[in-house]
């Protein structure tokens, strides 16, 4: 923020006490007389005009900026026989972060663009330092091959606005991952009870499963939403996920939760 430069308002006074106003040597005594601070140059201004002198505004400064980063990232084809991008993004910067988006770009060797893909963070709209959360991003008319793949991301600060757009007052309990049958598929399927433990009524409560190797690599990522739509304060829901790119429970797992405010 710019300062402002505050007038100083200082009244005329008469010339036997402009000379000590001003300060300097006394030419009678041979001493040096020490100059008013800009404080009582100020209140002697006051006294004269009658008009306090207002104060010079406080100096706020940002200290930091959002900084989100892709750590990792791999292409899989889904149960639908569709390429897809999964990896996980950090915040690496000071501030929360919001309207995280992610760009892909997918090129052939003369550098052709072949493939693109697009997606907002899902798991979490409010991004907090330090942590990482799971992404997917879905190309759209894929190509056969491709040389060399990109992933782009940007975000903002998070502010009063982007706020309030996430309810976050949700937790997740008894959860159960298990290997399961979809018709002829093996599958896991994931289910638990989210519980609102605020003091507002929840709308559009997803919960996003990411599952994990025995090396701590993203397997997968699916999202569900709650099986009410609305989780007034105090209240449950289950949730139920189901998973076809496994046919086995996964060595690890993160789940992650958010709503809005009705």
């Amino acid at each position: 923020m710019t300062l402002k430069n505050w007038p100083l308002v200082i009244a005329i006074v008469p010339a036997a006490l402009s000379v000590a106003a001003c300060g300097g040597k006394d030419l009678t005594t041979g001493t040096t007389t020490p100059s008013p601070t800009v404080p009582e140059l100020t209140a002697a201004a006051e006294r004269q005009s009658g008009t306090p002198t207002p104060p010079p505004p406080t100096l706020t400064s940002v200290t930091g900026r959002p900084n989100v980063e892709v750590v990792n990232f791999h292409s899989v084809t889904n149960e639908f026989v569709e390429l897809e991008f999964i990896g996980e993004v950090t915040n690496t910067g000071d501030e929360d972060a919001a309207f995280v988006q992610l760009v892909l770009t997918l090129t052939d060797v003369q550098g052709n663009v072949v493939g693109t893909g697009f997606t907002a963070l899902e798991a979490l709209s409010i991004l907090p330092p330090g942590e990482t959360v799971p992404f997917e991003i879905f190309v759209g008319d894929p190509p056969d091959s491709w040389a060399e793949e990109k992933i782009q991301v940007q975000a903002e600060a998070a502010d009063a606005f982007s706020r309030s757009l996430a309810y976050t007052d949700l937790e997740v309990s008894g959860v159960t991952v298990a290997p399961d049958e979809f018709g002829e598929l093996r599958i896991i399927r994931v289910t638990g009870i989210v519980q609102n433990t605020g003091s507002e009524t929840a709308e559009l409560i997803k919960v996003t499963f990411a599952a994990f190797d025995s090396a701590g690599d993203l397997e997968t990522v699916e999202n569900e939403l709650t099986e009410l739509d609305q989780i007034a304060p105090g209240e449950t829901s289950p949730f139920e996920i189901l998973v076809f790119e496994l046919d086995a429970e996964p060595a690890s797992f993160r789940i992650f939760v958010e709503g809005r405010p009705v």
